[in-house]
């Protein structure tokens, strides 16, 4: 990472003679629409590492970030770790996995799969980080206008600060939805912009980008096929199980498949992509 860089968006002051190394990680790629290779940087002296790595919460919205470079073990370490105490609870230091345990000052150090085991069992209930923050059902008869959007919104954000403190209280929660003229009404960009809520533009006319779309809502429908229910309610009971029994591996799924037809559209200059053909 050039000193410039790092003066610039981390301010700290460290020279280029400072670093022992660095280059990009992987064979050259080709093509304008590609991601840049990876950078590892392997620095003289542990305090510039610390004082880097000390800043990194600076870069939050950028379009980088700085992460440790771990061993195939410890970064296996980190996935299992975080999908059962969540990804803010969970983080690596010096190489090192950390997770913080609600309910515990003391933070805890892993260094093994035998370390993270014994915390598990110590700790057998995912955080409720690890699944949904708030379900409701639209009422029988109501129509999806800005003004019913605009109570959603109100008890989301409200479900927000009670169950994401953490996301809350350093604002690194984004809202995505599609292009539904009720998400789109001024009123809705107004209430918005008001409590700062920052959010992820969807791309026009392609509907099978929305995780809604391509991942929970068939998923409901699996579970529920099949099956004779006696009411709405009991219908209603068995898709809210459903929902509800979402693991963070599963939503970290769902993320990935997201991203992946999310980097596909743009690749394609915003061509829609139907079906399955990503």
């Amino acid at each position: 990472m050039p000193p410039s860089l790092l003066q610039r968006k981390l301010q700290v002051a460290i020279e280029p003679s400072a670093l022992d190394r660095a280059h990009r990680l992987g064979p050259p790629r080709t093509g304008t629409s590609v991601r840049p290779r990876p950078v590892i940087v392997k620095f003289k002296a542990y305090f510039d590492k610390k004082a880097v790595f000390g800043a990194k919460s600076k870069l939050k919205g950028q379009k980088f970030l700085i992460t440790e470079s771990l061993t195939k073990t410890r970064h296996i370490l980190l996935k299992k770790a975080k999908e059962h105490f969540s990804n803010n609870r969970t983080w690596t230091s010096d190489g090192k996995v950390v997770v913080k345990v609600e309910g515990e000052q003391n933070l805890k150090t892993l260094a093994s799969h035998r370390e993270l085991l014994a915390l598990i069992s110590a700790h057998p209930t995912p955080h409720p980080d690890a699944g949904i923050v708030h379900l409701e059902w639209v009422p029988e008869g109501q129509t999806i206008t800005q003004y019913y959007y605009l109570e959603v919104l109100t008890r989301l954000r409200e479900k927000i600060r009670k169950k994401r403190p953490e996301l809350w209280n350093e604002k690194s929660w984004f809202l995505h939805r599609d292009n539904a003229p009720a998400h789109s009404a001024f009123s809705v960009k107004t209430f918005l912009a008001k409590y700062n809520i920052p959010v992820l533009e969807h791309p026009p006319y392609s509907p099978d980008l929305a995780p809604c779309d391509f991942y929970l809502f068939p998923k409901i429908k699996s579970a529920l096929k099949g099956t004779r229910f006696e009411s709405v309610d009991a219908v209603k009971k068995k898709a809210a199980e459903v929902m509800k029994g979402l693991t963070q591996n599963d939503l970290q799924h769902c993320f990935d498949q997201w991203k992946i037809r999310l980097e596909r559209c743009r690749d394609r200059g915003g061509e829609y992509i139907e079906g399955d053909n990503y």
